[in-house]
């Protein structure tokens, strides 16, 4: 058939074959909506919520309440589902350095050992069998959530006596030299595994794994105890400070009214 033949006939989405006057549908973006209980949909109510308060709607107490814990809930939803999900992320990242560093950590402190039997007196045998057992937990409770240290220094490095970047002198050991969180493994070890495991899942490196956690809120809520208490036997001394000024000088004031009473009375005994 002709190409013109085909000129005018109607096609199946409702347009007429030739007519360039047809529209054609434009994609828009995104239609679907994000699902409630998603990342997607807090991060999409939260900022729903935001909004709200930065345009100053006006609405009762009782609902801007509502609306503020609401977001309060949802920002702590949504933090806690990213931290896991890079904690994921970062498991995966360092795991096989983590594995070959604990081996290594294995071999190193199971040599020492042995050579500590042989000499139980060598004191560069016992350091050494403590570094290694240090260097083994430093691989299991290293922050999960944060940029892993290499130990060791790689096979050529080990044979030129580089020392690995991010290795510092360990305080109290002659030779040694660790990243900075090796110290802090060290100190979280002496207060057993909860401390190592708070250092492992801390969130941020502002944590400290050597404190147990309440204990600073419990201080400041002491100190704040404390405060309060001062503060109201002060009041109380002024309020008793005030009771007896205003005593006081009703005292004067009722003297004087008398010193008058008695004054007017031997005024006139003398005129008569």
């Amino acid at each position: 058939m002709p190409r013109s033949e085909n000129r005018g006939r109607p096609r199946p989405d409702g347009n007429v074959d030739g007519d360039d006057t047809a529209t054609h549908p434009v994609w828009k973006g995104k239609t679907h909506k994000a699902k409630d209980g998603t990342l997607n949909g807090m991060k999409k109510r939260t900022r729903t919520i935001e909004r709200q308060f930065k345009r100053g709607i006006d609405m009762p107490a009782t609902v801007r309440n509502e609306l503020e814990r609401e977001l309060r809930s949802l920002k702590a939803s949504i933090g806690a589902i990213e931290n896991r999900r890079n904690r994921g992320h970062m498991i995966k990242k360092y795991h096989m350095v983590r594995f070959f560093e604990r081996q290594k950590a294995s071999r190193k402190l199971k040599k020492a050992q042995k050579a500590l039997i042989d000499s139980p007196d060598d004191k560069k045998i016992k350091q050494d069998a403590y570094v290694y057992e240090i260097d083994h937990d430093y691989t299991h409770y290293y922050p999960f959530l944060e940029r892993y240290i290499s130990l060791y220094a790689n096979k050529g490095e080990e044979e030129s006596n580089t020392v690995p970047p991010g290795h510092v002198p360990v305080p109290g050991l002659k030779g040694v030299q660790r990243p900075p969180i090796w110290s802090v493994v060290a100190e979280a070890k002496k207060l057993g595994l909860p401390a190592l495991e708070r250092l492992r899942d801390r969130l941020s490196s502002d944590v400290d794994p050597l404190q147990e956690p309440g204990h600073e809120a419990t201080e400041d809520k002491e100190e704040k105890k404390q405060a309060k208490l001062k503060g109201k036997k002060g009041k109380e001394k002024k309020d008793d400070k005030s009771k007896g000024e205003r005593k006081g000088e009703k005292t004067a004031a009722a003297a004087a009214a008398d010193s008058s009473d008695s004054g007017d009375d031997s005024d006139g005994g003398f005129f008569e």
